[in-house]
């Protein structure tokens, strides 16, 4: 099995997974060698899918699939809760206001839509409580960190927020479980641990926030979102006002916590103070947590407008190795929270099934297996299939390299779509 961008299938190759439209509804079912008519069928839905390769059929069996339809019922529930509270939003705005932002839009066909804020608060309820229960009955049906699910190009936005909180939801899992969540801060120099109370109650309200995080991208014009790098006169008018907009659309929405409110209104600051749209420093932990987690969903993610995953550019998203690399630069840098980023590197699997890997010696291959149910080096160091090396020129056959055991070994590069 094998991930490959759309751009670069084939026909008579077969699905691995099933691909499904962006309102849930399956679009090609795995296993059907696919047709010239139905890669045409993909292009401008999902950037990448994954396939079977030869020699490569028990890994699907190792990984863990995600649940697509739960996730698909979270998502479109999202995306009706941001277009009703946008609207009301643009009620409300100024006629200064309206001039400069996107009007309303309909939610999408299979999006859920509402009557009042009422439905629209117990559906964000329903929502994160989907979440915390995921994650508390440890089912993880709704994100596989070895298996990730590609997004879909008209609802990114909304994929973006519901994976950042179940991100969130699984690197806080620990501590919900004991009852304070547990981190190390770096005080000039001096590593001192921390904890904060965590509870169900808590929990809830942060994830309320990180799925409301990205209401405010509805204000922003659809071309001016078609672009791959924002022009400077567009980041100041469009991009950076969009927390704010956020936070006024989640103010519509009574019951929802000053935590919440925190976290939607600061998910794009920084403690260097280069953030926006305030340029805050001082943050609760639990919205560093949210920093971290949208920060990451963000690098790793293709967009409509974005190349896949490849290198770390502003205008192409990056692997989960990259991306924690380049946080941990910013780490470095006092930009984001060391100690919490510690933790969300404990459960990101940087080189998921699928990845193409070249390492050090000249092997080339796929990552077959980065789950550490067995080893708790896998994770970092996983299991990789090899079929060729370029520095040998060999080509026959199929030879496994286990980099949790061969630390003389390093990964060059690494290829995820």
């Amino acid at each position: 099995m094998q991930r490959r961008s759309v751009s670069r299938l084939e026909p008579g190759m077969c699905l691995a997974v099933d691909v499904l439209r962006n309102d849930g509804v399956l679009l090609l079912k795995a296993g059907v060698p696919l047709s010239e008519q139905q890669i045409q069928s993909l292009d401008g839905v999902v950037h990448a899918v994954y396939v079977r390769r030869e020699g490569f059929d028990d890994v699907l069996s190792r990984a863990v699939v995600p649940d697509e339809t739960a996730r698909f019922d979270l998502v479109r529930r999202l995306e009706g809760i941001y277009c009703f509270l946008y609207e009301k939003y643009v009620e409300r705005a100024d006629r200064g206001e309206r001039e400069r932002i996107a009007p309303p839009r309909g939610a999408g066909g299979g999006a859920v839509e509402f009557r009042d804020l009422m439905q629209v608060d117990q559906a964000l309820r329903h929502c994160a409580r989907s979440i915390l229960e995921d994650v508390r009955d440890r089912r993880y049906a709704l994100l596989s960190f070895d298996l990730p699910a590609p997004k879909h190009n008209s609802l990114y936005v909304f994929e973006h927020a519901v994976q950042s909180a179940i991100l969130a939801a699984r690197v806080l899992e620990n501590s919900y479980r004991e009852g304070s969540f547990h981190y190390v801060e770096d005080r000039g120099g001096h590593r001192e641990h921390r904890e904060h109370p965590f509870d169900e109650k808590r929990f809830e309200d942060l994830l309320a926030g990180i799925l409301l995080c990205e209401g405010g991208m509805l204000s922003i014009p659809r071309e001016v979102l078609a672009v791959p790098i924002f022009s400077p006169e567009d980041r100041a008018k469009y991009l950076y006002p969009h927390p704010r907009v956020s936070r006024e659309m989640a103010r519509l929405l009574p019951s929802l916590s000053p935590l919440a409110g925190a976290v939607v209104a600061n998910h794009h600051e920084r403690r260097d103070g280069q953030g926006y749209p305030r340029g805050s420093t001082d943050h609760h932990p639990f919205v560093d947590a949210a920093i971290l987690a949208t920060t990451f969903d963000a690098l790793v993610s293709s967009r409509p407008q974005r190349p896949g995953m490849g290198t770390a550019k502003d205008d192409k998203a990056c692997h989960p190795a990259e991306a924690l690399e380049r946080l941990f630069a910013l780490a470095a840098e006092g930009a984001v929270h060391g100690g919490i980023l510690e933790e969300l590197a404990r459960y990101v699997v940087p080189y998921p099934f699928g990845t193409t890997l070249v390492l050090s010696n000249g092997d080339v291959g796929l990552v077959v297996d980065c789950t550490d149910r067995v080893d708790p080096a896998r994770r970092q160091r996983p299991l990789v299939r090899c079929s060729q090396n370029i520095r040998t020129g060999r080509r026959e056959g199929l030879w496994e390299v286990d980099l949790a055991s061969r630390t003389d070994l390093t990964v060059q590069s690494a290829i995820y779509a």
